[in-house]
């Protein structure tokens, strides 16, 4: 059952997205190794250290943080033997799992890329439906807490709310006529 502020109302009622519509309208696999499952294999280990101290190369930049345009300059053309797996943690960390700081590379994509490389199924679906959930909270309780303040704050307040989740999965117009 999906709780209630992962609802949204629109026109035709509620609705939700579900596991179904991840793996249809987003093509991510719901079947496989978890993405929390850690590495066991010698050699996945030793790729994912490898990835590790290449990541802390490209902190030791002026940006001092991975981001994800000194990811593709350090590997791309290289013919580095993990050239793929740089290249699939980069595109785990901005389409299927982003975080907070959407533009750099976190460590815990490299296991996941690592497997993909290799052509193991890993369920990327419930990851991504997670994320989708958490965002729909925050959207709903940034909404509710914006409608109690009302009229009682200023009108020129700039409030900002990063949602990171690929909403677009979402078959529903939740731009339109969402109410709470």
């Amino acid at each position: 059952m999906v709780p209630r502020d992962q609802h949204l109302r629109v026109s035709l009622g509620e609705a939700t997205v579900t596991l179904e519509d991840v793996m249809i309208l987003g093509g991510f696999p719901v079947l496989g190794e978890s993405v929390s499952a850690p590495l066991e294999d010698k050699e996945m280990l030793e790729t994912e250290e490898k990835l590790i101290a290449e990541r802390l190369q490209v902190t030791r930049t002026k940006a001092q943080k991975a981001c994800q345009s000194g990811w593709m300059n350090r590997w791309m053309g290289t013919g580095n033997q993990i050239e793929h797996e740089a290249f699939l943690s980069m595109w785990v960390s901005r389409f299927v799992l982003p975080t907070k700081s959407n533009s750099t590379i976190e460590k815990h994509v490299f296991s996941i890329a690592i497997r993909l490389a290799r052509g193991i199924p890993v369920a990327l679906g419930p990851a991504v439906l997670v994320s989708i959930y958490r965002d729909l909270s925050l959207l709903k309780q940034t909404t509710v807490a914006l409608t109690k303040m009302g009229n009682n704050e200023k009108k020129d307040n700039v409030f900002a709310l990063s949602l990171l989740a690929p909403l677009r999965l979402s078959r529903f117009g939740y731009g339109r006529g969402f109410r709470l």
